[in-house]
């Protein structure tokens, strides 16, 4: 059978590795998960000549998706490489003018990253990004932004600042939004905004997805 290399970084919520070293295996993380299954912990823990002390599960979170990220769907969204009006991220701008694309977008030389979706490539310079969704009535859990970016993002939901990023992600994260943009998440349309700014070398690998998610809990 072949065999899967191991690495030294893992994205904790898909179990993928990322491609970083592959000489120095962080072992401890590959076996975390039998920290979370109480039948196959005491499968193996019963083996042991010495226990000194008992099982601990480790709680994990449980998520819904709001504004999927290109990971499990396509997502539509509009774009313009020319800096729009300042109401742009408002609800109500009217985008019909704007092209189409789908997430990622990328530019650059293998762009994105192999482990993220291929997407809508654009042209050199800033970038202005719009999607809506729905939703039936107001998150019962705490609402996270989904992302990767390969460098400074700007994000806003429904006209308010969600998240201001600077350290490019190399997978997709769960991140905080601001109290506003939570507050700002309603039943019905919704419009998450994102602006990458361009970048000092242009010849940079660059990509950004978002999307909306929320946690339901343990």
């Amino acid at each position: 059978a072949d065999r899967v290399p191991m690495t030294d970084l893992y994205f904790t919520d898909s179990g993928k590795m990322s491609g970083f070293l592959r000489a120095r295996p962080v072992v401890g993380g590959v076996f975390m998960p039998l920290l979370c299954d109480a039948a196959l912990t005491q499968k193996w823990s019963s083996r042991a000549g010495q226990r000194d002390a008992p099982w601990a599960r480790i709680p994990l979170m449980k998520f819904a998706m709001l504004a999927a990220t290109a990971e499990s769907a396509p997502s539509s969204w509009r774009f313009v490489n020319t800096a729009p009006t300042a109401e742009w991220t408002a609800p109500e701008f009217a985008d019909a003018q704007w092209a189409t694309g789908s997430g990622c977008f990328v530019r650059g030389q293998n762009a994105p990253p192999a482990n993220l979706p291929p997407g809508t490539k654009w042209a050199a310079g800033p970038l202005w990004l719009r999607r809506e969704f729905s939703l039936d009535a107001a998150p019962a859990g705490t609402p996270l932004l989904r992302i990767t970016h390969s460098g400074p993002v700007d994000v806003f939901l429904n006209g308010v600042l969600a998240a201001r990023l600077t350290r490019a992600l190399h997978g997709y994260e769960n991140l905080p939004l601001t109290a506003g943009a939570r507050a700002a998440l309603r039943p019905g349309r919704n419009v998450l905004a994102i602006h990458v700014p361009s970048p000092a070398n242009e010849r940079n690998r660059r990509y950004v997805d978002a999307g909306i998610i929320v946690s339901t809990g343990k």
